[in-house]
């Protein structure tokens, strides 16, 4: 699907994400910029405007394409088409009867702010630990990653950031740190965004599900026996393939699921609806059941908007749950508790949701954002401008109200002593608060520049700092030599513009060298300069080492500016 050019501000780009999405494919793509729709209703390329924030609105929006209003889900008028087999059919769900609730039972607020990001971020659990991702600072087209400890403690872990180019944005982490985890994300060239799935070893992240062009992913989860399952479908249609369940490791599922297919006539003319769901988002549980949300593909489907699959189950049985707030929420982003396979809590753009096991409901009084359990067995829910609680056993839920002004959206719940939550591009945490105030924290993408060279580190395309290490200084070389021989040899090289040539110290030493702009820019003056100065042998590491002076040249004459 055609995405962005990343060039519009970012109220324009909030605004697109939060645009309302009772549309059909040409009105909900113009909400997002620009948009076009073929003939058949499929999107097609063209230059858009949206942040990595209005993707996380992408999959739903993308979804409507299928034939089907990406928005509030209306019951279709009519029945399947004579001869088609019915879907095997749920009871309808109903709201279900407002939980026992207390009132709020800390003023002021028990919440206080741990850390600052300068963005929104999200907070992906990954067992004691959490994945903390947001837009990063140092790439217009990427985010990035900090981890977060049980004890609020925020490391700038390099192997986190390192693997994944041109991503817009993170749609799903798991896993349990640090034993292998696998993130789902789109990723962009900055016309088109597609979907992949990567692994994150001891250097950075490794491809292992790459998409095609135009296949986006609604979801991604842990789901039983260590697999790992996502749901995607092609944007455009080209393959003309129904959404398929994507399984890791490959090959050890034996039973995948498939949504139930819809039941066109012959060569139906164009859109043509592949199954009777158009799916937008998907859950997986380790006990082994599968949700996806989504409307009705067209007129003959069976009424429901969510397919579920038990445990085993490759055909899904279909439900109509009343009570679904499909328009207010920014992101579309499910997650899940599990207490047993009879009590299941599920947040879904707005609305909490209880599975017993039979039916899904919709508790009406906590507008959920997301929901995680504690190592307790705590249940805590985001609600705005509220946590909710539901201890184990046979506990009454609790409200806890954010500090004036926060917003509670992401959530992490190490243990019930310790809960950490984000938004407005802050972390806040229960209990005692940090020592010395909150911390700020810049997310980098990137290769990290070390300050030492006594271990020297070769470059790579996305380090921070490229430093280029021209020589070392001798014994005899004065403290002001300035270096004739590069000098003469950068003359007339106006491509260096930008470059910082430095004296340097590391470990008693001195060296000279250059801060290059990139990377590029490195590779080629370490070649030049190998190239024009007799046994010169220069380095392109990734250092950012203690200046002890600036030689400023003047890159016309190769003479020091004075």
């Amino acid at each position: 699907m055609s995405h962005t050019d990343l060039k519009s501000s970012l109220n324009e780009r909030r605004s697109a994400a939060r645009a309302p999405q009772r549309l059909g494919c040409r009105a909900a793509m113009r909400t997002i910029g620009s948009q076009r729709c073929s003939e058949s209703g499929a999107p097609r390329s063209s230059s858009a405007r949206a942040t990595w924030a209005a993707w996380g609105a992408l999959a739903v929006l993308s979804a409507g394409c299928a034939g089907a209003p990406a928005g509030a889900v209306q019951p279709p008028k009519n029945q399947p088409a004579e001869g088609a087999q019915p879907a095997p059919s749920g009871p309808v769900a109903t709201a279900e009867p407002a939980p026992s609730l207390v009132s709020d039972t800390n003023e002021p607020s028990p919440f206080h702010e741990w850390a600052r990001f300068g963005a929104n971020v999200q907070l992906f659990p990954v067992g004691d630990h959490a994945i903390v991702s947001g837009p990063a600072s140092n790439s217009p087209l990427g985010v990035a990653f900090l981890l977060l400890t049980p004890s609020g403690e925020l490391k700038d872990e390099e192997r986190l950031n390192r693997g994944m180019d041109g991503i817009a944005v993170v749609t799903g982490v798991v896993g349990e740190w640090p034993k292998p985890i696998y993130a789902s994300y789109v990723a962009s060239d900055g016309r088109v965004g597609w979907s992949e799935t990567s692994r994150l070893d001891a250097k950075g992240w490794t491809r292992v599900l790459p998409e095609a062009k135009r296949w986006l992913h609604v979801g991604m989860s842990q789901w039983s026996n260590g697999r790992i399952i996502s749901l995607a479908f092609d944007t455009w249609r080209i393959d003309d393939r129904p959404p398929t369940f994507r399984v890791l490791p490959v090959g050890t599922a034996p039973a995948v699921p498939k949504l139930m297919p819809y039941p066109n006539p012959k060569d139906p003319p164009p859109p043509r609806c592949r199954t009777n769901l158009a799916p937008t988002e998907m859950l997986a549980l380790e006990t082994g059941h599968v949700f996806v949300f989504g409307v009705p593909c067209g007129p003959s489907s069976t009424p429901g908007n969510l397919e579920w699959f038990a445990p085993g189950d490759a055909r899904p049985r279909v439900a109509l749950v009343a009570g679904l707030r499909p328009d207010e929420q920014e992101f579309a982003r499910t997650t899940s508790v599990t207490r047993s396979a009879e009590e299941i809590y599920i947040s879904h753009r707005g609305s909490l949701l209880r599975f017993d096991g039979e039916q899904v409901r919709v508790m009406p009084e906590i507008a959920a954002q997301r929901v995680t359990a504690s190592a307790e067995g705590t249940v805590w829910v985001t609600a705005g401008d509220a946590v909710w609680r539901l201890p184990a056993g046979d506990g009454k839920w609790e409200r806890l109200v954010m500090p004036e002004g926060a917003r509670a959206e992401e959530i992490f719940a190490p243990n019930d002593a310790r809960v950490f939550v984000a938004g407005g591009g802050k972390l806040y945490a229960l209990g005692a608060p940090p020592e010395g105030g909150p911390t700020e924290h810049t997310l980098k993408w990137g290769q990290r520049a070390r300050a030492s060279l006594r271990l020297p580190v070769p470059a790579q395309s996305d380090c921070e700092q490229p430093f280029v290490l021209l020589y070392a200084f001798t014994k005899v070389t004065p403290d002001d030599y300035d270096f004739p021989l590069t000098r003469k040899a950068i003359r007339g090289q106006t491509w260096l513009d930008g470059a910082r040539f430095v004296v340097t110290e590391d470990n008693g030493k001195r060296y000279f060298g250059a801060f290059t702009v990139d990377h590029a820019q490195g590779k080629r003056l370490a070649a030049h300069i190998q190239k024009q100065v007799k046994g010169a042998i220069p380095a392109l590491l990734c250092a950012s080492p203690q200046v002890l002076r600036e030689l400023p040249l003047d890159l016309r004459t190769g003479e020091v500016v004075k």
